[in-house]
């Protein structure tokens, strides 16, 4: 697994990033086997960087950011290392506290959107959860017209917010997970594969 989009031993990196992996192990136990997908992984992301990370399928791309949200699958466990981000420790974070973090600082766009989704709530009533939940100032009326803007951003299409996840193609779907991903304008965003069902003009 690399990491691309900075030259490496860019001067003064480390001094400025939000975003800091150091040494990160992660084991996945099951049954009596024991998998090892990420270890040693060592990253820096300055503030307003895109950085982009590649490997093999199974070399631990994904793995490495659910450690950052917090979110590991049942059965896996950081064993080593750290991630900083902003300066605060995320790793043994209590997980009220990281549900601060998610959504208003930190989001991710997951890969397979259609098990992401709610399927009995339409894709409105799931982003004005978003808002309704982290924004509890904000009105009704001024939650749809987020809404539909969002929808719109991610070329959706504000009208389709009264659709049902099933009612949607692949790609548009990945698009509603985009637009809640960028609902609260978070510092940082996690994206696992996030164009892989849109079309080149819609990417």
């Amino acid at each position: 697994m690399e990491e691309q989009g900075r030259p490496r031993g860019a001067a003064g990196a480390r001094e400025r990033a939000m975003l800091t992996i150091r040494d990160l192990s992660v084991e996945i136990r099951t049954g009596e086997r024991t998998v090892r997908p990420i270890t040693g992984v060592d990253l820096d992301l300055a503030r307003g960087e895109t950085l982009g990370v590649v490997g093999e399928t199974g070399s631990g791309k994904s793995m490495t950011g659910l450690s950052i949200m917090g979110m590991l699958p049942s059965g896996s466990t950081i064993t080593g290392g750290s991630i900083r981000f902003d300066g605060q420790e995320l790793t043994g974070l209590e997980p009220h506290a990281y549900r601060t973090l998610r959504g208003r600082r930190i989001s991710m766009v997951f890969q397979g959107a259609m098990n992401a989704l709610n399927p009995v709530a339409t894709i409105g009533a799931q982003l004005d959860d978003v808002f309704r939940v982290h924004r509890p100032g904000m009105s009704r009326t001024e939650r749809r017209d987020a809404v539909v803007e969002l929808l719109e951003i991610v070329k959706v299409g504000g009208q389709r917010r009264r659709s049902y996840p099933h009612e949607l193609s692949g790609g548009m779907r990945q698009r509603v997970m985009i637009a809640m991903a960028l609902a609260l304008r978070p510092q940082l965003m996690v994206m696992d594969e996030p164009t892989t069902a849109l079309d080149v003009l819609v990417q």
